[in-house]
């Protein structure tokens, strides 16, 4: 079962106080679920009070730095920490995971063939994964991004939209989500550039009927009246504005 969610970083790149790069840790019964592993994601889940040891499941949903540049340094720490080595780890992302993953760890980097790993590589699939249904979609952001939807077990839904530009084909898949945690990188931003707004948040989140959503990828010091508002133009439901290491119930 998932039972809730902690914001690791609610920010981008562009340095802000109190929010580091994207990463979201999914409390679930039978472990830890990691989505994104942006910049600062390894000090956050120690901020956090979350194991190592206790995440079995890495979700990636596009190669930007700002969703993957600790995820090396997290696979490190796992292997200096010897009571993670032998626990089995899943990293699951977008076509072009296994390529990419060969290049970050060349020969010099022997120890990470000491640890335990499935790799896996996604686009528009379903499928079961440590006891989870996961949906994903490719999404209008890069040639290989991807959106997210985990269903468990008890059939709680929360929908990860990663970075995307509004296309109606994201609906079904956050389709009366408990959560749908939806970027929002700008106040004020024309359309067709890869991120959405408040209000194509707002809308994405209205036409799928989510019961509760979590805006967050803000680019700069966020108003959070005028945030609010233009999300209320289209969605009617509960909002809230993620913060760093706040946790929020699915």
């Amino acid at each position: 079962m998932i039972k809730n969610i902690t914001v690791l970083g609610s920010g981008t790149l562009i340095p802000q106080k109190g929010r580091s790069c994207a990463g979201y840790v999914l409390g679930h019964s039978r472990g830890s679920i990691l989505l994104d592993c942006g910049p600062g994601s390894l000090l956050r889940l120690n901020e956090a009070g979350t194991p190592l040891s206790d995440i079995d499941l890495i979700l990636i949903s596009h190669f930007h730095l700002d969703h993957t540049s600790d995820l090396a340094p997290l696979l490190n720490s796992r292997w200096l920490q010897k009571s993670c080595r032998d626990r089995r780890l899943i990293i699951a992302g977008p076509v072009g995971l296994k390529k990419r993953f060969a290049r970050l760890f060349g020969k010099e980097e022997s120890w990470i063939h000491n640890l335990t790993l499935d790799l896996i590589e996604l686009a528009n699939s379903s499928r079961k994964i440590a006891s989870l249904k996961l949906d994903t979609l490719l999404t209008p952001h890069t040639e290989n991004s991807i959106c997210f939807r985990l269903t468990d077990e008890e059939g709680s839904i929360v929908f990860y939209s990663g970075d995307t530009d509004y296309h109606e084909s994201l609906i079904p898949l956050a389709r009366e989500a408990n959560l749908a945690i939806i970027e929002c990188s700008w106040t004020e931003f024309p359309e067709g550039e890869g991120h959405l707004t408040p209000q194509l948040a707002g809308k994405l989140a209205s036409k799928a009927q989510v019961k509760r959503l979590l805006l967050t990828h803000f680019y700069q010091e966020v108003s959070e009246q005028k945030v609010l508002k233009q999300v209320a133009k289209y969605f009617h439901g509960t909002v809230y504005l993620a913060k760093d290491l706040q946790v929020y119930p699915i």
